[in-house]
């Protein structure tokens, strides 16, 4: 089935250049919006990590801090109780005299 006639041959045309048109032209809108969002979650996922790996250097430097202020506090002997214990040995001699009597 063609187009004999010249309006229709026109027409057949528009219908043509219409439909690749209208599927041509959403295509980069849909691309450039999968690839924004696609690096907004590469961003997010990146960030992310380094927050991890913040939070774990906080933690690592407040538990060296919290170390190092207890040795600090052992050394200098500031606010800390010692208890000592003290073992002594002594050794008794007794002698004893039993005097028995007939």
């Amino acid at each position: 089935m063609v187009p004999n006639t010249i309006a229709g041959k026109i027409f057949g045309s528009i219908c043509s250049l219409s439909g690749v048109l209208v599927i041509a032209l959403p295509v980069p809108v849909i691309v450039s919006n999968f690839s924004r969002i696609y690096h907004q979650n590469q961003r997010a996922d990146k960030m992310r990590a380094q927050q991890k790996v913040r939070m774990a250097r906080i933690r690592m430097a407040k538990r060296g801090t919290a170390n190092a202020f207890l040795q600090y506090k052992e050394d200098r002997n500031i606010g800390v109780r010692h208890t000592h214990t003290h073992t002594h040995t002594h050794t008794h001699t007794h002698t004893h005299t039993h005097t028995v009597s007939r």
